[in-house]
């Protein structure tokens, strides 16, 4: 039997999202959101974790929320780091974006 909380990756794929938001208030707004759907900060404006396709939605939904059209910037990629991260990263090791996230249940 599989256990999908331990096995996210039948579920969920990982994610990098940034972004560049001027108005402080906006920043912030998005900022909290961003945690509130799990996701880690692991740089100034770059959040990093497992979403779910409802997930990347609505983080697509809040970069358009947060931003205006002529000052803001934002994207949402799909990414690999917790395979590659002794290749192409500095400063970071496997340990700060693990395979398997456990969640909880509530």
């Amino acid at each position: 039997m599989i256990d999908l909380a331990k096995n996210k990756r039948c579920m969920n794929k990982e994610f990098l999202v940034c972004y560049d938001i001027a108005d402080d208030k906006m920043r912030n707004k998005f900022f909290n959101r961003m945690k509130d759907l799990g996701l880690f900060n692991i740089q100034d404006s770059v959040f990093w974790g497992y979403l779910n396709s409802a997930e990347e939605r609505a983080v697509y939904r809040e970069l358009q929320k947060h931003t205006a059209d002529d000052t803001d910037y934002g994207f949402i990629i799909n990414v690999n780091l917790s395979k590659v991260v002794a290749l192409s990263t500095v400063g970071y090791s496997s340990d700060d974006f693990p395979e398997d996230i456990d969640y909880g249940t509530i």
